[in-house]
Protein backbone atom coordinates (compact mmCIF):
# COMPACT_ATOMS: atom_id res chain seq x y z
CA UNK A 1 0.00 0.00 0.00
CA UNK A 2 2.72 2.47 0.91
CA UNK A 3 4.18 2.59 -2.62
CA UNK A 4 1.16 3.80 -4.56
CA UNK A 5 1.74 7.40 -5.68
CA UNK A 6 -1.37 8.06 -7.73
CA UNK A 7 -4.82 6.57 -7.35
CA UNK A 8 -7.65 7.28 -9.80
CA UNK A 9 -11.13 6.03 -8.94
CA UNK A 10 -12.96 8.67 -10.97
CA UNK A 11 -16.33 8.03 -12.59
CA UNK A 12 -17.33 5.28 -10.18
CA UNK A 13 -20.36 6.64 -8.30
CA UNK A 14 -21.20 3.11 -7.14
CA UNK A 15 -18.13 3.26 -4.87
CA UNK A 16 -19.30 6.23 -2.82
CA UNK A 17 -20.67 4.29 0.16
CA UNK A 18 -17.41 2.63 1.19
CA UNK A 19 -14.90 4.67 -0.78
CA UNK A 20 -13.50 6.81 2.05
CA UNK A 21 -13.30 3.83 4.42
CA UNK A 22 -11.33 1.92 1.80
CA UNK A 23 -8.99 4.85 1.12
CA UNK A 24 -8.25 5.64 4.78
CA UNK A 25 -5.57 2.94 5.25
CA UNK A 26 -3.87 4.10 2.06
CA UNK A 27 -3.82 7.72 3.23
CA UNK A 28 -2.71 6.89 6.76
CA UNK A 29 -0.03 4.34 5.81
CA UNK A 30 3.40 5.28 7.15
CA UNK A 31 5.26 5.95 5.04
CA UNK A 32 2.68 6.70 2.33
CA UNK A 33 3.83 7.69 -1.13
CA UNK A 34 0.30 8.63 -2.24
CA UNK A 35 0.39 12.18 -3.55
CA UNK A 36 -2.40 12.26 -6.14
CA UNK A 37 -5.98 11.16 -5.59
CA UNK A 38 -8.61 11.49 -8.31
CA UNK A 39 -12.18 10.98 -7.15
CA UNK A 40 -14.17 12.80 -9.84
CA UNK A 41 -17.83 11.78 -10.03
CA UNK A 42 -17.66 9.33 -7.17
CA UNK A 43 -20.80 10.73 -5.56
CA UNK A 44 -19.04 11.96 -2.43
CA UNK A 45 -21.08 14.26 -0.18
CA UNK A 46 -20.05 16.76 2.51
CA UNK A 47 -19.78 14.16 5.29
CA UNK A 48 -17.62 11.87 3.18
CA UNK A 49 -15.39 14.76 2.10
CA UNK A 50 -14.86 15.73 5.76
CA UNK A 51 -13.98 12.13 6.58
CA UNK A 52 -11.58 12.05 3.64
CA UNK A 53 -9.94 15.29 4.82
CA UNK A 54 -9.48 13.84 8.32
CA UNK A 55 -7.81 10.75 6.85
CA UNK A 56 -5.57 12.88 4.64
CA UNK A 57 -4.57 15.30 7.43
CA UNK A 58 -1.25 13.58 8.08
CA UNK A 59 -0.67 12.35 4.54
CA UNK A 60 1.56 13.67 1.78
CA UNK A 61 -1.42 14.28 -0.52
CA UNK A 62 -0.59 17.07 -2.96
CA UNK A 63 -3.29 16.76 -5.60
CA UNK A 64 -6.99 16.01 -5.10
CA UNK A 65 -9.75 15.95 -7.72
CA UNK A 66 -13.35 15.98 -6.44
CA UNK A 67 -14.92 17.15 -9.71
CA UNK A 68 -18.55 16.38 -10.42
CA UNK A 69 -19.34 15.47 -6.84
CA UNK A 70 -22.40 17.46 -5.72
CA UNK A 71 -20.81 19.64 -3.06
CA UNK A 72 -23.14 22.65 -3.14
CA UNK A 73 -23.48 23.84 0.47
CA UNK A 74 -20.42 21.86 1.58
CA UNK A 75 -18.14 24.85 2.19
CA UNK A 76 -17.07 23.61 5.63
CA UNK A 77 -16.16 20.19 4.25
CA UNK A 78 -14.17 21.77 1.42
CA UNK A 79 -12.37 23.95 3.96
CA UNK A 80 -11.39 20.84 5.90
CA UNK A 81 -9.78 19.55 2.68
CA UNK A 82 -7.95 22.87 2.29
CA UNK A 83 -6.37 22.23 5.70
CA UNK A 84 -4.49 19.17 4.38
CA UNK A 85 -0.92 20.40 5.06
CA UNK A 86 0.84 19.91 1.72
CA UNK A 87 -2.14 19.97 -0.68
CA UNK A 88 -1.13 22.03 -3.71
CA UNK A 89 -3.79 21.33 -6.33
CA UNK A 90 -7.55 21.05 -5.71
CA UNK A 91 -9.99 20.42 -8.54
CA UNK A 92 -13.66 21.13 -7.92
CA UNK A 93 -15.00 21.30 -11.49
CA UNK A 94 -18.77 21.00 -11.83
CA UNK A 95 -19.47 20.62 -8.10
CA UNK A 96 -22.51 22.98 -8.03
CA UNK A 97 -20.78 25.24 -5.52
CA UNK A 98 -22.87 27.98 -3.93
CA UNK A 99 -21.75 31.56 -3.19
CA UNK A 100 -21.35 30.62 0.49
CA UNK A 101 -18.99 27.79 -0.54
CA UNK A 102 -16.89 30.20 -2.62
CA UNK A 103 -16.77 32.63 0.29
CA UNK A 104 -15.57 29.87 2.64
CA UNK A 105 -12.94 28.73 0.11
CA UNK A 106 -11.75 32.31 -0.48
CA UNK A 107 -11.48 33.02 3.25
CA UNK A 108 -9.37 29.89 3.73
CA UNK A 109 -6.95 30.45 0.80
CA UNK A 110 -4.39 32.59 2.69
CA UNK A 111 -3.92 29.76 5.19
CA UNK A 112 -3.33 26.94 2.69
CA UNK A 113 -0.44 25.55 0.67
CA UNK A 114 -2.68 25.51 -2.43
CA UNK A 115 -1.03 26.61 -5.68
CA UNK A 116 -3.75 25.57 -8.15
CA UNK A 117 -7.52 25.79 -7.74
CA UNK A 118 -9.83 24.57 -10.49
CA UNK A 119 -13.40 25.87 -10.22
CA UNK A 120 -14.67 25.43 -13.77
CA UNK A 121 -18.39 24.94 -14.46
CA UNK A 122 -19.63 26.13 -11.07
CA UNK A 123 -21.45 29.32 -12.12
CA UNK A 124 -18.97 31.30 -10.04
CA UNK A 125 -20.29 34.60 -11.42
CA UNK A 126 -19.05 38.12 -10.80
CA UNK A 127 -19.53 37.87 -7.02
CA UNK A 128 -17.56 34.63 -6.80
CA UNK A 129 -14.70 36.13 -8.83
CA UNK A 130 -14.71 39.16 -6.52
CA UNK A 131 -14.56 36.94 -3.40
CA UNK A 132 -11.70 34.83 -4.78
CA UNK A 133 -9.77 37.81 -6.15
CA UNK A 134 -9.88 39.58 -2.80
CA UNK A 135 -7.78 36.76 -1.29
CA UNK A 136 -5.45 36.00 -4.21
CA UNK A 137 -2.80 38.57 -3.21
CA UNK A 138 -2.39 36.94 0.23
CA UNK A 139 -2.21 33.30 -0.85
CA UNK A 140 -0.01 30.99 -2.94
CA UNK A 141 -2.45 30.40 -5.81
CA UNK A 142 -0.60 30.55 -9.10
CA UNK A 143 -3.25 28.90 -11.30
CA UNK A 144 -6.97 29.57 -11.14
CA UNK A 145 -9.38 27.64 -13.36
CA UNK A 146 -12.58 29.53 -14.08
CA UNK A 147 -13.66 27.84 -17.32
CA UNK A 148 -17.34 27.62 -18.22
CA UNK A 149 -18.63 29.98 -15.52
CA UNK A 150 -20.55 32.38 -17.80
CA UNK A 151 -18.15 35.20 -16.91
CA UNK A 152 -18.19 38.43 -18.89
CA UNK A 153 -15.40 40.94 -19.50
CA UNK A 154 -16.59 43.24 -16.69
CA UNK A 155 -16.34 40.34 -14.21
CA UNK A 156 -12.56 40.17 -14.69
CA UNK A 157 -11.69 43.56 -13.15
CA UNK A 158 -11.15 42.12 -9.62
CA UNK A 159 -8.73 39.54 -11.08
CA UNK A 160 -6.71 42.33 -12.68
CA UNK A 161 -6.58 44.19 -9.36
CA UNK A 162 -5.42 41.04 -7.57
CA UNK A 163 -2.82 40.37 -10.27
CA UNK A 164 -1.43 43.90 -9.87
CA UNK A 165 -0.83 43.19 -6.16
CA UNK A 166 0.65 39.70 -6.68
CA UNK A 167 1.03 38.34 -10.20
CA UNK A 168 -0.03 34.75 -10.78
CA UNK A 169 0.88 32.63 -13.80
CA UNK A 170 -2.39 31.34 -15.13
CA UNK A 171 -6.10 32.05 -15.21
CA UNK A 172 -8.17 29.67 -17.34
CA UNK A 173 -11.12 31.45 -18.91
CA UNK A 174 -12.26 29.29 -21.84
CA UNK A 175 -15.97 28.61 -22.21
CA UNK A 176 -17.10 31.92 -20.71
CA UNK A 177 -19.07 34.76 -22.32
CA UNK A 178 -15.83 36.33 -23.54
CA UNK A 179 -14.76 36.92 -27.10
CA UNK A 180 -11.14 36.31 -28.05
CA UNK A 181 -10.74 40.08 -28.34
CA UNK A 182 -11.97 40.56 -24.76
CA UNK A 183 -9.54 37.92 -23.49
CA UNK A 184 -6.71 39.62 -25.43
CA UNK A 185 -7.69 43.00 -23.95
CA UNK A 186 -7.64 41.49 -20.45
CA UNK A 187 -4.15 40.07 -21.05
CA UNK A 188 -2.98 43.46 -22.41
CA UNK A 189 -4.38 45.14 -19.31
CA UNK A 190 -2.41 42.78 -17.09
CA UNK A 191 0.78 43.48 -19.01
CA UNK A 192 0.36 47.24 -18.51
CA UNK A 193 0.00 46.72 -14.75
CA UNK A 194 3.47 45.22 -14.30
Amino acid sequence: LGRIQEYDLSYNPQLSEKLVDQLTPLLKAKPSALNTLRLAETDLNAAKVEKLAAAAASSGLRQLDLSYCELGGAGDAICSVLEVPVLEDLTLVGCSLKPSDLEAIADMLPYTSLRALQLGSNNVGAEGVKLLASKLPSCHIDELGLEGNDLEAADLAPLATAWAKRPFSRVKLTGNKLSQEEVNNFVRTLRTMR
